[in-house]
């Protein structure tokens, strides 16, 4: 778990209650603002899945090319 990962489920959190808060207030700025924090937090967590996954595949990757070399100089 990584940054993105904690704060893009934090804001998509936050924004779930904004917009609940505001239907039940009616207050359609709430809702819309609401809505927008939970898309971007949203983002932000695909973002963070992304990142690990490169992060993974590189380490993957990384090691091949040890365990290439090792072998070729054996």
């Amino acid at each position: 778990m990584n940054r993105d990962h904690l704060e893009g489920g934090l804001r998509h959190l936050r924004g779930r209650a904004k917009t609940a808060a505001g239907a039940v207030r009616g207050n359609p700025g709430n809702q819309l603002d609401g809505a927008y924090d939970q898309a971007a937090g949203a983002a932000q967590y695909v973002y963070g899945e992304a990142r690990e996954a490169v992060r993974d595949l590189r380490h993957g990757g990384e090691h091949l090319v040890e365990e290439g070399r090792s072998r070729f100089r054996d």
